[in-house]
């Protein structure tokens, strides 16, 4: 009688870890929420204290578009933006998987598309009712252009526009202006190298092309952030621009970007190839 007592406990508590593991992957799937997150209702601040309280609104049919956070360097070209999709009354329609977006465009019949004239990496998810956007990107310095915008397919307009593969195409396009980040240092390494520090990276100027930079950021409280091309060391998808003249100041342009923002008040120098700089 115990054996059997035994194994229907062992039983009951196998099917109740399916069950559970079930509901898991059908809340994630659905909503974007497991029983781990539940309370979670709002989008992931980014940029923390470095956040703004500038929102931005594209409504139309019962659907919102909220520019929820949104910064911008001019010294860099690095900026950042979350844009959150709901819909009145009922699910933001579009498929989120592993933070990718799946489906094509977001909305019914994927009429919102999200326009980033810059390089960029985007993550989504699905947040109840919500879908999130998190995009982070690098813009060419000489462009006045803002670089986050959405294409309303459902929303026709009378002149044809072409979109970012140069193909005819019409739509509404709604612009997202970004609060300019103030608070950019500037350090002169010589005559043809500058290096700006923003809470979201830094940028090199100069004249010249370098090669195995050794960059460290120096904190008032001893600690350090250091970008290394030779190590390789927080340099993933750093890369050089050519801007082809120096008519921005310098020729070439070289970003390396935070893991997080950073309060460039809490900082007291750089150290560039070992030269100490504040």
């Amino acid at each position: 009688m115990m054996k059997k007592k035994s194994g229907f406990a062992k039983r009951s508590i196998l099917f109740g870890v399916l069950i559970f593991m079930g509901m898991n992957v059908f809340g994630y799937l659905y909503w974007g929420k497991t029983v781990f997150n539940l309370n979670q209702n709002s989008y992931r601040s980014y940029l923390g204290d470095n956040s703004t309280s500038l929102k931005q609104h594209y409504k139309i049919d019962g659907y919102i578009i909220t520019q929820e956070e949104s910064i911008y360097d001019h010294n860099t070209g690095l900026g950042y933006c979350c844009l959150s999709f709901k819909k009145k009354n009922g699910r933001m329609e579009g498929t989120v998987f592993a933070h990718k977006l799946i489906s094509e465009g977001l909305g019914e019949g994927g009429r919102f598309d999200i326009i980033v004239r810059a390089s960029k990496a985007i993550t989504y998810e699905r947040n109840g009712n919500k879908i999130f956007a998190y995009i982070k990107y690098t813009k060419d310095i000489t462009s006045d252009e803002n670089a986050i915008k959405l294409r309303d397919y459902g929303h026709i307009t009378k002149d044809s526009d072409v979109d970012e593969f140069g193909d005819e195409c019409s739509g509404y396009i709604q612009d997202f202006t970004p609060d300019i980040i103030a608070d950019t240092f500037e350090y002169k390494v010589d005559k043809d190298i500058k290096i700006y520090v923003s809470p979201l990276g830094c940028s090199i100027h100069s004249n010249q092309k370098l090669k195995d930079i050794e960059l460290k950021v120096l904190f008032k409280n001893k600690n350090t952030y250091a970008f290394n091309e030779k190590t390789g060391e927080h340099t993933v998808g750093s890369g050089e621009r050519d801007h082809g003249s120096v008519s921005v100041g310098s020729r070439y342009q070289r970003n390396y970007v935070f893991e997080k923002p950073v309060k460039v008040s809490d900082i007291k120098g750089v150290e560039f190839n070992q030269k100490k700089i504040f």
